[in-house]
């Protein structure tokens, strides 16, 4: 076994605790413009978005769907204001991911427009797409099992 022993720890252990019900674990990135520069990302645990602690990787895409909410809010108020008198910018809205490799923590800072086009260039929407993707497959070996099992029956 290759994999850190504190990481093997964590898997066998599932480290529930009171604040997170399961590890939120990146085994590699994927290569893209959007997180250029963060080459060692592999075998790490997300503990936080946006300085809110995690509990499950559920509550991460909550809370990355309510980012992507209001940046899509605040977007279409800017386009249906732009008659209006012009005003100072805002900063873009980014994504900050608090990320642990054994006993040490960084910071993964991603603007949020820029993230959600390099998902849609990949065509996997993580986790939502996958599993869009998985729910699918899942029924159409359902279906599969019905039909073969109806055709037994014959």
């Amino acid at each position: 076994n290759n994999a850190p022993r504190w990481l093997t720890e964590l898997m066998s252990t599932g480290k529930k605790t009171e604040d997170r019900e399961e590890a939120i674990l990146v085994v590699q990135k994927l290569p893209h413009d959007v997180n250029k520069g963060y080459n060692s990302m592999g075998n790490r645990i997300v503990t936080h978005l946006d300085g809110m602690p995690l509990r499950s990787l559920s509550h991460m895409q909550s809370l990355i769907d309510e980012a992507v909410a209001d940046h899509q809010a605040t977007s279409e108020k800017a386009a249906s204001d732009k008659d209006a008198a012009p005003t100072t910018t805002s900063a873009p809205r980014m994504l900050e991911f608090s990320v642990t490799h054994g006993n040490s923590t960084d910071l993964l800072v991603l603007p949020l427009a820029d993230a959600l086009k390099a998902d849609q260039q990949a065509a996997y929407n993580i986790p939502q797409r996958r599993h869009q993707l998985l729910r699918e497959q899942r029924a159409e070996q359902k279906e599969l099992q019905q039909r073969e099992a109806a055709a037994a029956q014959q």
